[in-house]
């Protein structure tokens, strides 16, 4: 340790004695010269920075953008428990973004969902026809899921597709999930011109 300050930094608070007393007393009497000397030596507080969270707008946006990541590769908000994850969020933003519990990511992914509802009923508000596509997919765990699919013309003729959403049911309940999702939420009834199912 001397042989370092003395070397490196070029103090001589630090000199070896003959005797181990001498010594012993050198180190405990100018352990602070020994610090105040030492040129470009900085203190602690230039290594050691407080942790800032984020608020308002900047943590509503990293908010969406973490909903989007869950929702867009089917991930379960269980895995913002998983100290892995906040260990790679931790290393990433140097610990600046505490992502919230997961009961508040599904108020988020609700919040999302009528937002992005709004806009699809306000896509297909000037639609004057819209036809209607279902798909069915069983699940090797018995389950079984409808997806029902809306397709129109925008006014420029541009063709717009959009999944109105996926139930979990039978194939002999798709004729009465068309029904709620179309003529109940959408809003389609008249304007229904076709539905097709495979």
């Amino acid at each position: 340790m001397r042989y370092h300050i003395t070397s490196v930094h070029g103090t001589k608070a630090l000199q070896q004695g003959s005797k181990k007393e001498e010594m012993g007393s050198s180190c405990s009497t100018n352990t602070a010269s020994a610090t105040t000397s030492v040129k470009g030596a900085g203190s602690i507080d230039k290594f050691v920075q407080p942790v800032t969270v984020m608020k308002g707008e900047k943590l509503d946006r990293a908010n969406e953008l973490l909903v989007n990541a869950l929702t867009a590769n089917l991930l379960p908000s269980a895995i913002l428990d998983s100290p892995e994850f906040r260990d790679l969020l931790g290393f990433i933003s140097s610990g600046t973004y505490i992502p919230p519990h997961r009961t508040k990511v599904t108020e988020l992914i609700d919040h999302q969902y009528q937002n992005m509802l709004t806009k699809i009923k306000m896509l297909m508000a000037n639609a004057p026809s819209v036809s209607i596509t279902t798909d069915a997919a069983f699940m090797h765990t018995g389950d079984s899921y409808v997806a029902v699919t809306a397709h129109w013309l925008d006014p420029q003729w541009n063709m717009m597709s959009c999944v109105l959403g996926v139930s979990m049911s039978n194939a002999q309940e798709i004729a009465s999930i068309v029904k709620e999702m179309a003529n109940t939420e959408f809003m389609l009834e008249n304007r229904l011109d076709a539905i097709a199912s495979d």
